[in-house]
């Protein structure tokens, strides 16, 4: 009887506590129902969100929905660990948009230089201009930089950046006046007169230069004018009576020909600096003389016993007939040369 009573009471027993987990399950599900439904109307108008983790070695891309309002708000809300240095695209403070593309590039260690002076920074995956610009580093079209502005970035390497300026600068010359040499043989040998004088006249000229941190590299002539024109100084060589030296000869001297040659021709020197200039109006250097230019005319070139090959380029009060003054580098050649007799050869 005892044993009867029992059965019925363990079967109402099982019967509600079996009832007990249906009831549990069904609230469960019911839960979960109701947690799917306000998931999708709570993300119905949610926001899709593309973001892009970037460091040196690797890109990860992931996709997501977020309602945060901005972009520091998304990175809470995933839990989006960012390094103190590293580069949040866009901003975190910006505002959230539909198709919205995040970026965290990861910084790392890099140096730039400019005008020579190197600091340590932070650069990031991208471009050279990229991290130049993050670094407020301005950059000219003008400047160079190494590596390029497009060259990918990478760890530990060094930006040098070379500022570049262009700067005008005009100057004044002087132009140099040139002489002309008529000879006239109404007027005795030897006697000259100047018809006109000679003036110097200047010319202004404009130079673009270059500046590489702040040290000139090139230079070059954008703009020339004439401010006064030089005045030709204009002299008259008399000829009449003049001494008319021989011709004694023709042939060859050191592989060159000449049409005559004079014996016995004193050989004076003389030396008037880096600057001075012969009756023909050019420079007088080592290589030229000066003549009677009623023996030997102006320009002609000439082979000189003891002192090489000279072109006629100068004349002098004291050089008449068969006498020449030789130019010479220095005062000192001057006084070894001294006074020779020597042949003169007029080349062809």
């Amino acid at each position: 009887m005892i044993d009867l009573h029992t059965n019925i009471f363990d079967k109402i027993i099982d019967g509600m506590n079996k009832s007990k987990n249906y009831f549990i399950i069904g609230i469960m599900c019911i839960a979960l129902i109701f947690a799917g439904a306000y998931y999708a109307i709570d993300y119905a108008d949610a926001e899709e969100v593309s973001l892009g983790q970037i460091s040196a070695r690797e890109t990860l891309e992931t996709k997501h929905k977020t309602r945060a309002t901005t972009v520091g708000e998304f990175l809470e809300e995933n839990d989006v660990q960012v390094g103190e240095n590293d580069l949040v695209i866009p901003s975190e403070d910006t505002k959230i948009k539909n198709s919205m593309n995040i970026e965290i590039k990861e910084a790392f260690e890099i140096n730039i230089s400019v005008t020579g002076k190197t600091e340590s920074c932070y650069g990031w995956p991208g471009t050279v201009e990229e991290t130049l610009e993050a670094n407020n580093v301005e950059v000219t079209e003008d400047d160079i930089v190494d590596p390029t502005l497009e060259e990918q970035l990478e760890p530990g390497i060094t930006i040098a950046v070379k500022k570049v300026t262009l700067e005008e600068e005009t100057i004044t010359e002087t132009i140099k006046f040139k002489t002309s040499i008529k000879y006239d043989d109404s007027i005795d040998a030897g006697e000259t007169k100047t018809v006109q004088k000679g003036k110097n006249g200047e010319k202004e000229i404009t130079y673009m230069i270059t500046y590489e941190d702040d040290e000139e590299v090139s230079r070059e002539v954008i703009d020339e004018k004439i401010v006064a024109e030089a005045i030709k100084e204009q002299i008259i060589i008399g000829t009449k009576g003049a001494y008319a030296a021989p011709s004694e000869g023709e042939g060859t001297i050191n592989g060159n020909n000449y049409t005559k040659v004079y014996n016995e021709v004193k050989a004076y020197s003389y030396y008037m600096g880096n600057d001075a200039r012969g009756a023909s109006g050019n420079l007088c250097t080592r290589g030229t003389c000066a003549v009677d230019p009623n023996v030997i005319p102006l320009g002609t070139r000439l082979y000189i016993e003891g002192y090489g090959y000279a072109v006629a380029n100068d004349t002098g009060g004291n050089i008449k007939g068969k006498t020449v003054d030789l130019y010479m580098s220095s005062t000192n050649e001057c006084y070894a040369w001294g006074v020779k007799y020597i042949k003169v050869y007029v080349l062809e």
